[in-house]
């Protein structure tokens, strides 16, 4: 039995909208699909306990990606530590605005500028 069945349907059918398209029920046995809407058959146990698993490496690997790139730009950013503006480099200035855009949210971890009305506050 999948541990979070929400998330492994979601994974599934990432288009799904649930109580709409499904909805989940505890009878204190643990979750179960109470209603199916979805015009795919409804997966089975060991579909969702494979798509939680997936789901799960899936989330672990972005994250690491996230670590590494962000680790990449950090070494980058501190190597402009110490030097006058009017001395960085290109990939030093890229580097410092990188670690802004990231700390505001803008930078995904395909490394694309994440939509503005995503980070920008008014």
């Amino acid at each position: 039995m999948a541990r979070n069945l929400a998330q492994a349907i979601m994974y599934l059918f990432p288009d799904a909208a649930p109580q709409i398209d499904f909805s989940l029920r505890d009878d204190g046995e643990g979750p179960y699909i109470d209603i199916w809407n979805l015009p795919d058959p409804q997966p089975d146990e060991a579909t969702l306990a494979q798509a939680e698993a997936d789901y799960l490496a899936a989330a672990i690997a972005a994250e690491q990606a996230r670590q590494q790139l962000r680790d990449q730009i950090k070494t980058l950013a501190q190597s402009a530590v110490g030097e006058t503006l009017d001395n960085l480099t290109q990939a030093q200035l890229k580097s410092l605005v990188a670690i802004l855009l990231w700390k505001a949210g803008a930078v995904a971890n395909d490394l694309t500028i994440n939509p503005l009305s995503d980070w920008v506050r008014e």
